[in-house]
């Protein structure tokens, strides 16, 4: 097996689609699908991998890394700062959250890990909902910051687009606050709540954000690097927000898949649902 991707090859596509310019980058990874390839001399691959990252970004950027708890906590209740595993986001972000070198918000659903110069700025974000109003997803509108996925497609991997499901207050979404026990390795702090405009709880939902990527290789906005092995593409918030503002005034039913169960859902079923405490 050809182990060709080792640091000089991921620095390279980095150089691609990260400009000088750029002062924030959330980064979206699936590293399993091109873990076969890496030439890295290091026990923990995700470990040495987000590194690298680190080291060609260099402290004026900053670094924001997805750490998804959202199925864990609505079983248990419970979400710890330092302990809550990311499963939802991935081993690189596990591996950043295992370093002590990240700041992580306070959201048991939708927390975010951040490293870099402006950290506090995320530190005072109200977080009034997880996509809306004084969210992460919002700053990076403000910020104009860089999306940039790593080995997994746009439709799959990036949750900025949910954004606009809230902002264009979509009717197969309802607000519903989550509540349970924030920790802090292990020591209780208190009560923690994190509000979302969340989908369908009681049936089968599917959603396809292929129509947007669509649109967005269509516009020529995303940066791609040097093979399809190790995919990595970004594009700029600034870019995705008109593509995504033109895509949800015209029909955002494009993204969901079985459209005639959430239709009857939202008839028949969402009202009760709203109801539901969680």
């Amino acid at each position: 097996m050809d182990k060709f991707i080792d640091k000089n090859y991921i620095i390279e596509n980095l150089e691609k689609v990260i400009n000088d310019k750029d002062e924030v980058i959330i980064f979206y990874i699936g590293i399993w699908t091109f873990i076969r390839y890496l030439n890295i001399n290091s026990v923990n691959l995700a470990e040495e991998f987000i590194k690298i990252i680190e080291e060609f970004l260099g402290e004026k950027k900053t670094i924001i890394l997805p750490s998804f708890t959202a199925n864990e906590f609505v079983k248990t209740k419970k979400f710890d700062i330092k302990l809550s595993i990311p499963k939802e986001s991935g081993v690189v972000p596990t591996s950043a959250l295992k370093s002590g070198n990240y700041f992580r918000t306070r959201q048991p659903l939708h927390s975010y890990l951040v490293k870099g110069p402006l950290t506090n700025e995320i530190k005072k974000l109200s977080l009034d909902t997880s996509w809306g109003n004084g969210s992460v997803l919002s700053w990076l509108s403000k910020k104009n910051a860089r999306i940039c996925v790593i080995g997994i497609p746009w439709k799959i991997g990036c949750s900025y687009f949910h954004r606009f499901e809230e902002l264009y207050q979509v009717p197969w979404r309802y607000y519903k606050k989550f509540h349970g026990k924030l920790y802090n390795n292990n020591k209780l702090l208190g009560d923690i709540t994190e509000n979302k405009f969340a989908g369908p709880l009681s049936i089968k939902f599917r959603y396809d954000y292929y129509p947007v990527e669509k649109l967005m290789n269509e516009n020529n906005i995303i940066l791609k690097g040097k093979n399809n092995i190790f995919s990595i593409q970004s594009s700029l918030v600034s870019d995705i927000d008109i593509i995504c503002e033109n895509f949800f005034e015209k029909d955002p039913w494009q993204i969901i898949v079985e459209k005639n169960n959430v239709r009857s859902w939202i008839k028949e079923v969402k009202e009760n649902e709203k109801n539901i405490k969680f």
